[in-house]
């Protein structure tokens, strides 16, 4: 019997190259890479003026690999429904290499080479890091596999210093790192460049007695930065406690500009003791009260306050003049503004979520215009005064609304869910069941989404509730009423 060859008319020569060809393909699909490289260097740069600092070589300064900050889901919700509002957090706003074990370490070498290898594809932040030569970041690093990216090289500068007393001019330098252990006062002008980081003892505060002047960036991710000094050179984690908290930031001179900071982690307050200040494009995170307007009045705008125990802003003054708060975020604290001030007030545009009450005054007079609320215990809660409160959106309290005392106008505003009650004007909560108001309250024209609205309005309807001698002898007055949202209504 004859046989037949499957590789009958198939030379040798063809077959052995296809399995070459076949095996090359694998080998090639083996071997191609899955990880990425980084590369640079560091330069350190002596600009001291002293030459003891000047460098022998480039080594030693700690490299380490991150994965990147986790963000505010509700703050990164708002940059992208409300980006006019606040500031624009980032990877460069956010991370702090304290904050979580690094993947990755390595150190320059003599010429200040470094190279970290075997990177899973992904995004990362670069810490560099060195007692004598400061930190610095970089954010927002995109690898892929196979990549080798080369970051160039970047410059490092010695770490400064600073006493208890300065009566010279002081210039806090771009990109370099400053440390104050114990209060330090200056009564010289204080001038503090982007991207510089100052960090601070437990405890310590910082008097500036002249003049404070931020150079603002182009954008918050080129921010100046004060924060606690503990442990800054460390790669480990840690989590940043009350006791290593510095004490505040307090400006007494009269030439005072709060721009381009982020300011963190501290015991009491970033204070202002002058006629007049502008503070915009700024975020303040963790401690007890964020801002605090003591003497003159203010312009403040576009300014994160979170995190903090007591109040957001606290603005308290004994001189005539306006207050304005524009475009700002309010967020998890006790107060988001407390007002107690003798000039009018003016607060429009911002946003205040999970505060215990959103805006509380006490003695003065004012408009809550265009204003978003969300989630607060007690959103508007009035001392006394005249206020105008409209074309506001307040989407849910966990209690009241609105507690109004004195005279107030509520107008044009949206509202949409309660706890409890959208407008009270008598107390509800233990005898005597005393009236909060003095007159009937406006409160027309407004859209309330319940289409029971006297059940979410605390007057004098609700009497047959109450022991007889406790009437309320007024009421919220609220047709007209709106059956649509109030067209123009929230932050604009």
């Amino acid at each position: 019997m004859k046989r037949i060859s499957l590789y009958s008319g198939i030379p040798v020569l063809s077959l052995l190259s296809l399995f070459f060809l076949l095996a090359l393909l694998g080998c090639s699909s083996c071997t191609k890479p899955t990880t990425a490289k980084l590369v640079g260097r560091v330069v350190l740069t002596n600009d001291s003026g002293d030459p003891l600092l000047d460098p022998v070589d480039f080594a030693g300064v700690t490299i380490a690999l991150y994965a990147p900050a986790v963000l505010d889901t509700t703050i990164v919700r708002l940059n992208t429904k409300y980006p006019q509002i606040g500031v624009t957090i980032s990877q460069e706003t956010e991370f702090d290499h304290r904050g979580e074990e690094p993947l990755k370490l390595t150190t320059s070498g003599a010429d200040g080479s470094f190279d970290l290898e075997e990177i899973t594809p992904g995004a990362y932040n670069l810490a560099f890091i060195s007692p004598q030569w400061g930190v610095r970041y970089i954010c927002g690093l995109s690898l892929e596999a196979g990549q080798e990216m080369d970051l160039g090289s970047l410059e490092l500068f010695p770490v400064t210093i600073l006493g208890t007393y300065h009566s010279e001019d002081v210039v806090f330098k771009r990109d370099h790192c400053y440390f104050i252990g114990e209060t330090a006062s200056f009564t010289g002008t204080v001038t503090i460049q982007p991207g510089s980081r100052i960090y601070m003892g437990p405890g310590s505060s910082f008097k500036a007695y002249g003049g404070f002047i931020t150079v603002e960036a182009s954008d918050i991710n080129d921010a100046w930065r004060i924060l606690p000094a503990r442990e800054a050179f460390t790669t480990s984690a840690l989590e940043l406690g009350p006791d290593d908290y510095f004490g505040g930031l307090e400006l007494r001179g009269e030439d005072s500009r709060l721009q381009g900071g982020i300011v963190r982690y501290f015991a009491n307050t970033v204070g202002v003791f002058n006629d007049y200040c502008v503070v915009n494009n700024m975020l303040m995170q963790h401690g007890n009260t964020g801002l605090s307007i003591l003497q003159g009045n203010a312009s403040i705008s576009n300014v994160i306050t979170a995190d903090c125990a007591n109040m957001g802003f606290q603005l308290f003054s004994s001189q005539p003049g306006p207050f304005d708060v524009s475009s700002c975020v309010f967020m998890n604290q006790g107060y988001g503004i407390s007002i107690s001030i003798i000039g009018d007030f003016d607060i429009n545009n911002n946003y205040f979520y999970n505060s215990r009450f959103g805006v509380a005054n006490l003695t003065c007079s004012g408009s809550i215009t265009h204003n978003e609320f969300e989630h607060g215990m007690i959103d508007v809660h009035q001392g006394s005064g005249n206020e105008i409160i409209a074309y506001n959106k307040f989407y849910y309290s966990t209690r009241w609304t609105i507690r109004p005392l004195g005279t107030m106008q509520i107008n044009y505003n949206d509202f949409y869910r309660t706890a409890q009650y959208f407008v009270v004007i008598r107390q509800n909560d233990a005898p005597p069941y005393y009236t909060y108001v003095y007159d009937d309250v406006d409160a027309t024209n407004n859209y309330w989404l319940p289409a029971n609205v006297d059940d979410y309005l605390l007057d004098g309807t609700d009497n047959p509730n109450y022991p007889p001698g406790q009437e309320c002898g007024y009421y919220v007055i609220h047709q007209p009423r709106r059956f649509t949202p109030v067209p123009g209504a929230g932050i604009q």
